[in-house]
């Protein structure tokens, strides 16, 4: 079964566009993916959980947050109405 937990609740995503960044050759699609999250000033909205996937977590040495390998982002400056929203 999967589900997809929501960390922050002040950010509404009324039509929202989805990039995937699966990992591939030399890790392209993961690389273009954080580029976008650290030029939008993205942050960490939501963890998508499923049975297929290993319970693994990820994190940083400069950020002691542990993530699961699957991570939604959401641009940082949206709205509480949800307008200029990206996911």
């Amino acid at each position: 079964m999967a589900h997809v937990e929501i960390h922050r609740d002040d950010i509404e995503l009324d039509a929202p566009t989805l990039v995937e960044g699966l990992p591939g050759v030399g890790l392209v699609g993961k690389l273009a993916a954080d580029h976008l999250v650290d030029d939008f000033d993205m942050v960490h909205y939501g963890t998508a959980r499923c049975d297929g996937l290993p319970e693994i977590a990820v994190y940083g040495e400069d950020d002691p947050d542990i993530r699961g390998p699957v991570r939604l982002y959401a641009d940082a400056a949206v709205s509480s109405t949800g307008s200029g929203a990206r996911a």
